[in-house]
């Protein structure tokens, strides 16, 4: 099959660049992730989280072999990187979102927060105050607990398919005084009464159910109720209310789709069950399965018990063509299930969801897609704004598909939850298809968008995507396109301008030179956070996996700007620092693989110190030497600082070297314990004609316990041949 082809008019429109007048101008990313103090860049970060006023980003990921997760402090005069302190550790610790001050930190683990030891099998929701020390009481606050109660809810034997316990959403999760946390109780749990007390309990609130926590009242409220329990009881919802999916180590996603706005007013989630939460004109494509189909649904918290829980897309406006039903702009989660080889005709009537991540294939009536939080609703301040990904076309408006395989992928929405809008007053489309008919792989100008997010204030939604053509204007797009799609780029839609801007521009001035992923606004939208797995974005940035990066508007248009043809200007030269840059990583063996930016053509050595047991021989003088009394020699076990492994490479410019430490095999044996050899690594960078450089990075040896050592089978020695004497010869 051909990719869809650009008509003339779209090709033309793809060499449109706009006047630098209207350009929205982005400052040079900062590396967010890892340890200045040490030099030390994390081994990989994700789901970043930034304040407010842009002094604090959160996120997930490792440094010196520590996972959990850190926050950085972000200088507001020069945006550079400060101090990083770890918010909680363990390898299951995941999902940060941050208050306004950045006081607060909320996130998933099943780990001790504090040591990162293993703490249960059913995950936890908690509050970290940072500002006061990981060991003081009330440093951390259980958020999954039961009302009135400072203990943790009681959980029911959880599903195959999802994890138990409770876990909140990346980003999204806390209002702005950190008092409100949203969270998903994943397993049937005490939300709404006591579980009984048998061997296995039974209790009486399903899984799936979407909950706040008060946290100045220990007040742990249902959101997700029942429509016909308003103004009554609230009931949870039967066989569950919102979309959950399941948390993997080492690297864990957010499980939750429940957003709250920065004022603890509004909630919104990825809902199923639909019809038991909402009012439905018509029946919905569930397939069979109460979570066979999803969409977004949002609360008013703050107006009371009685407040209804409205869709999002569909809304309660009868006056759109085909609306409702057709416009819900939901998640078809059964349309795979069709098993259509060759399906040709238009997409499911409401709709299904595509992404790179988590396409509709990699959805299912019985688990999450890895593309779970693209589909969590983004909430302003207020939460009257509502940013989202979707295929709801142009209320009713199908795209026609030449395969199943070629679904609709998501555009960007923002959409006004105000009272008595229709539904074309209230969406607001960002994004819209390159063009349709989708026909066979789709094209680079219908790339799906995979991730969203919205500034508190409103003003600003980013989101990232790999697509190349933005037909759409407003808002118009003011910076080149991007000619040559390959990795999903960061993108910043201006609502008060209508324009829309690229943002990862490396240091070369070529768009990111791999993915870009979470991305986060402070309150204004004008400082952003990104993980990204480019290495071009900071200039020493050493990333073969994702880091988190910070970057500001410097300029921001008053309006649209006009568009001419134009070239391209030429990317600025990249200055080349004469310094190193480097990240560890540890192999199941014991050794460490450390990856080292050189800015030109040298050597290279690193050589790794530790303090490990040892013996020394000391002489004891007696007080007065006689022959009786003489000086005794012994040994005597001390702690020594040692060098434990060593490795060197030549280099012939500037590129990334790996060096392979394995540690001495008089100290092997360091590394099977927890927590491994913890050594320091000096890097030396010696150069003809340059100064010498060095860098010092700190990490563990530790040998995997599945790790099994090669044996090796030596040789049998081949038989001596034997020696014949021989007689001497006889005298004739």
């Amino acid at each position: 099959m051909t990719p869809a082809r650009l008509t003339p008019i779209m090709a033309l429109a793809a060499t449109l660049v706009c006047c630098a007048s209207s350009q929205a101008a982005f400052a040079p990313f900062t590396l967010v992730s890892g340890d200045p103090a040490l030099h030390l860049q994390a081994s990989y970060a994700y789901d970043p989280a930034v304040s407010e006023d842009g002094s604090y980003v959160a996120y997930a990921g490792t440094i010196a072999s520590q996972p959990g997760i850190y926050r950085t402090y972000i200088n507001p005069i020069t945006h550079s990187a400060g101090e990083t302190v770890p918010v909680a550790l363990g390898e299951d610790t995941g999902a940060p979102s941050i208050s306004a001050s950045g006081r607060y930190i909320s996130f998933t683990t099943n780990d001790n927060p504090e040591t990162g030891k293993p703490a249960g099998e059913c995950y936890s929701v908690y509050v970290r105050d940072m500002g006061k020390q990981p060991h003081e009481a009330g440093a951390y606050t259980l958020v999954s607990a039961g009302n009135d109660s400072g203990e943790s809810l009681t959980y029911g034997e959880a599903p195959a398919y999802q994890s138990c316990g409770a876990a909140s959403a990346s980003r999204v999760a806390i209002s702005s005084d950190g008092s409100k946390v949203a969270f998903t109780v994943l397993s049937p749990s005490s939300l709404t009464g006591p579980c009984t007390t048998a061997a296995t309990p039974v209790c009486p609130t399903p899984p799936d159910q979407v909950a706040v926590r008060d946290r100045e009242t220990q007040e742990t409220t249902l959101v997700s109720v029942t429509l016909a329990s308003l103004g009554a009881t609230p009931q949870p919802v039967p066989s569950g209310a919102a979309i959950a999916g399941q948390i993997e180590a080492p690297r864990p996603a957010a499980a939750s789709t429940a957003a709250i706005s920065a004022d603890g007013s509004t909630v919104a989630w990825m809902g199923i069950n639909i019809a038991q939460q909402a009012p439905v004109a018509a029946p919905l494509p569930t397939g069979g399965f109460v979570d066979g189909y999803a969409e977004p649904l949002w609360r008013r918290i703050g107006e009371g018990p009685s407040a209804p829980t409205r869709r999002v897309l569909a809304g309660d406006d009868p006056s759109a063509p085909g609306c409702p039903p057709a416009c819900s702009g939901g998640l078809n989660l059964e349309w795979e299930g069709q098993n259509v080889e060759n399906y040709v005709g238009t997409a499911p009537e409401f709709g299904s969801y595509a992404a790179e991540a988590g396409s509709a294939d990699g959805w299912t009536a019985h688990g999450a897609s890895p593309a779970l939080a693209a589909v969590t609703p983004q909430l302003s301040e207020n939460g009257m704004s509502v940013a989202l990904l979707s295929t709801q076309p142009d209320f009713a408006r199908q795209p026609v598909l030449a395969s199943r395989k070629n679904a609709p992928t998501a555009n960007a929405f923002v959409v006004n939850m105000a009272p008595g809008l229709t539904r074309a007053q209230a969406i607001t489309r960002l994004t819209e298809w390159g063009g349709v008919p989708f026909g066979g792989l789709l094209g680079y100008e219908n790339a799906a968008i995979q991730a969203i997010a919205i500034s508190p204030d409103g003003s600003r939604v980013a989101f990232t995507t790999a697509r190349t053509y933005f037909p759409l204007a407003p808002p118009a797009l003011v910076t080149a396109p991007v000619s040559k799609a390959e990795f999903a780029q960061l993108y910043e839609a201006n609502l008060t301008s209508n324009t829309l801007a690229l943002v990862s521009q490396g240091y070369n001035g070529e768009p990111g030179n791999s993915n870009s992923y979470g991305v986060a606004l402070s309150g204004t939208g004008e400082t952003l956070a990104l993980a990204s797995a480019a290495g071009n974005l900071s200039f020493g940035a050493v990333n073969e996996g994702s880091d988190v990066f910070l970057t500001h508007e410097e300029e921001s248009p008053d309006v649209g700007g006009v568009q001419e043809l134009t070239d391209p200007p030429p990317g600025p030269e990249a200055p080349v620092k004469w310094g190193l840059s480097a990240t560890e990583t540890q192999s199941a063996d014991g050794a460490l693989l450390i990856d080292v930016g050189v800015p030109g053509a040298g050597s290279l050595t690193a050589s790794a110190s530790a303090s490990v047991p040892t013996t020394e021989t000391v002489v004891i003088h007696a007080k007065r030497a006689t022959r009786a009394r003489k000086a005794q020699v012994r040994r005597i076990s001390v702690i020594a600082t040692r060098q434990v492994a060593h490795a060197s490479a030549k280099t012939e410019g500037v590129e990334l070297v790996r060096l392979r430490l394995d540690p001495a095999a008089s100290y092997r044996s360091l590394t099977y314990a927890d927590p491994g050899l913890f050594a320091t690594i000096t890097l030396t960078f010696t150069a003809h004609g340059h100064p010498r450089v060095s860098e010092t990075v700190q990490a563990s040896f530790h040998t995997s316990p599945l790790y099994k050592f090669p044996v090796y089978k030596l040789p049998r020695p081949k038989p001596k041949p034997k020696r014949v004497k021989r007689r001497p010869a006889r005298r004739r």
